[in-house]
């Protein structure tokens, strides 16, 4: 029995995806321990990118239809691509080192593409839930192991619950509720038993603009729809205030929050003058360049890295650099800003991840860690479904032929 072209090519996706679910879970564990040059981590980042390269090069075999991806795609890839440069002309210690690098600054970029290429020519959706479905389980299960190992009674703040975080907007685009509500549930619990405020912070307005763009979506207020979200939300706070107000000795989020004046954001006021001093003290070269991969973190006597991605882009990446994140930041807002005008059914999902990205980018990290990459893997697949929807409702296909079956 042959099987198709379009089902070996989404079996391959599949397990680019589960490939990407391996890596992330240990480079999970390795940032968190502080170990980055894990022995299993850094080779299975490689392994991974050589892994997703053949799904982008496939792109090119004979008979394989290629789509003209949507500008965000484009400016994305151009500006992971221009990171590629200064990283191999950069201060590199070792060989290791460099091909380490590489492989986490070109990651990013090829996931976006071969997301976006490989749904918009899939006929297999439910396929594919499936498998982010299993990706979040799997991250959460590692999260759950860190956790015990690392967090419990005592004072460790848990990064790794970022990761669940900044999948879920992609696991709101499922059609079920119960899905839908148990991994925000899931991700609330986390968030708060890892006391990242960033986290809190963007979970909490990134759930309301999905709240609020659903609404709008469905072309009317639906007062059942709109109650029962506010409702979860409520329900949401009470359990935080529940848990935040026992006494078990250790420090909470609220503790945390209200702390934020004293220790100025974990000293990032600190950090973000040190990174402009860093910027500024530069040669004309390094500033139009850039230094390198994560180089605020090599060149800062804070040994810390900026804490902030236009900073970190604009030293690791120069004004070049800085320039190209920049119009690609501007259009997938844009993009999602259309999204939303023309009431797409993945605009609430898209919504919320654009949020989480806006805040996680001004207080922490997005575009020079590994977890970029589910970024680029949600904006892949939304932006191909959203096109495939488009499509459908003008009954034609992407290389403007008439349609003759569903996709």
């Amino acid at each position: 029995m042959r099987i198709k072209v379009s089902r070996l090519t989404n079996i391959y996706f599949l397990c680019a995806i589960f490939a990407l679910t391996i890596s992330e879970s240990l480079n999970m564990r390795a940032s968190q321990s502080g170990v980055e040059d894990s022995a299993f981590s850094r080779p299975l980042v490689v392994l991974t990118l050589l892994f997703w390269l053949f799904s982008a090069v496939k792109l090119a075999f004979p008979g394989y239809k290629l789509y003209k991806p949507p500008l965000p795609t484009s400016l994305y890839m151009l500006f992971f691509f221009w990171c590629f440069i200064p990283i191999v002309f950069g201060n590199q210690t070792t060989i290791t080192d460099l091909v380490f690098n590489v492989s986490m600054t070109l990651t990013p970029m090829i996931v976006f593409l071969s997301s976006y290429n490989s749904t918009i020519q899939s006929e297999y959706e439910k396929s594919e839930k499936f498998t982010f479905l299993l990706m979040f389980f799997f991250l959460l299960l590692q999260y759950i192991s860190i956790f015990r190992e690392i967090n419990f009674l005592s004072l460790a703040h848990i990064g790794s619950a970022f990761y669940l975080l900044y999948l879920l907007p992609l696991i709101l685009t499922f059609n079920s509720k119960l899905i839908k509500i148990s991994a925000t549930v899931i991700v609330v619990f986390t968030l708060f038993l890892s006391m990242k405020r960033s986290g809190v912070l963007a979970l909490g307005i990134s759930l309301f603009c999905f709240i609020f763009v659903r609404q709008y979506v469905n072309h009317r207020f639906n007062m059942k729809s709109f109650v029962g979200s506010l409702v979860t939300i409520m329900a949401i706070g009470f359990l935080f205030v529940y848990l935040g107000s026992r006494d078990s000795g250790r420090e909470n989020i609220f503790e945390r929050f209200e702390n934020i004046e004293k220790d100025q954001g974990s000293g990032r006021l600190e950090v973000w003058e040190h990174t402009a001093a860093l910027i500024t003290g530069q040669n004309t070269g390094s500033l139009m360049v850039g230094n390198g991969y994560n180089a605020v973190l090599r060149d800062s006597r804070l040994q810390l890295s900026a804490h902030n991605d236009l900073l970190e882009v604009t030293y690791d990446y120069g004004l070049i650099g800085t320039m190209l994140y920049i119009a690609a930041f501007l259009s997938i807002t844009f993009y999602t800003v259309k999204m939303i005008l023309s009431r797409s059914r993945y605009a609430p999902s898209m919504v919320m991840s654009y949020t989480i990205f806006f805040i996680q980018s001004m207080v922490s990290h997005i575009i020079i860690y590994y977890w970029a990459s589910l970024f680029m893997l949600t904006w892949g697949y939304i932006l191909a479904r959203n096109q495939i929807e488009n499509f459908q409702a003008s009954c034609l296909l992407p290389d403007g032929n008439q349609k003759t079956g569903t996709v």
